[in-house]
């Protein structure tokens, strides 16, 4: 099991704050600084709604487990409009992925949130 967050700035690079957590299958979890894994963006969707284009299937790396999978998201559309103009447009669902671990196939299941692709978040303060 993993999970990774990627906080994005205004020019699009990844800030050092971005990481992540590796549980081992003894239930060791391991902490995971930038650099210690990857993330690639593969394909993308394009919201006819807002006009954003959100990430729909990356590549996921992560040497240290020897665990590389594609992740999907299961619906292209899971795009989340507030009734009320000033709130934040976001997409978030469900995921799977499937790769290997150690050389051997492995499958699985998960959520993704992203946000600040309808209109970057210092424009909602």
């Amino acid at each position: 099991e993993f999970m990774i967050y990627l906080l994005r700035r205004a020019d699009g690079s990844l800030a050092p704050a971005s990481s992540g957590t590796y549980v081992d299958p003894l239930g060791v979890p391991r902490h995971l600084e930038l650099g210690r894994f990857e993330v690639d963006v593969l394909d993308s969707w394009k919201s006819k709604r807002s006009g954003a284009v959100y990430p729909s299937v990356w590549r996921v790396k992560i040497p240290l487990a020897g665990i590389e999978v594609v992740v999907s998201s299961n619906l292209a559309n899971q795009e989340m409009r507030p009734a009320d103009p000033a709130g934040i447009t976001y997409w978030e669902g469900s995921v799977s992925a499937r790769g290997t671990k150690g050389g051997g196939a492995i499958d699985g299941q998960g959520y993704v949130e992203l946000t600040g692709y309808a209109r970057p978040l210092e424009e909602l303060r």
